[in-house]
């Protein structure tokens, strides 16, 4: 028999003992995705907590139902954290419509003005009164 004795207890042989898996990162449970203005990371699954410093988020996040505020800053600047339940999707796509600046130009400033209006005046007809 090849199995060694150990304070009583049989250790099978170096071959033939199970391996140990070696623990699997979970790097997407302390990833934190956004910008310094807001982020968010995952508390615990399906948990996320959103960490703004604008007050214009802030004030988008105690209009949203399912958000509560976590902390604030006191000593410090303006800092906000809220919590919320959702999917991971949905919290990066919540962080992405959060900052994206809405009504703003396709490509850039406007164009030059046309050639019939380079006086920049109305084509309304003006009334006489």
């Amino acid at each position: 028999m090849s199995a060694r004795t150990r304070r009583g207890a049989l250790v099978p042989p170096q071959s033939q003992r199970l391996r140990e898996k070696p623990a699997r990162k979970l790097h997407h449970q302390s990833e934190t995705f956004g910008t310094s203005e807001l982020c968010a990371w995952r508390v615990v699954p399906g948990v996320f907590w959103f960490q703004t410093r604008r007050p214009d988020i802030a004030e988008k996040f105690r209009h949203r139902g399912n958000a509560r505020p976590v902390a604030f800053s006191v000593g410090g600047g303006y800092l906000r954290i809220f919590e919320e339940s959702m999917e991971p999707k949905r919290a990066r796509d919540l962080v992405r419509r959060f900052l994206t600046v809405p009504n703003e130009p396709f490509f850039g400033l406007k164009g030059p003005l046309s050639r019939r209006n380079r006086r920049e005046r109305s084509r309304q007809p003006e009334s006489v009164p």
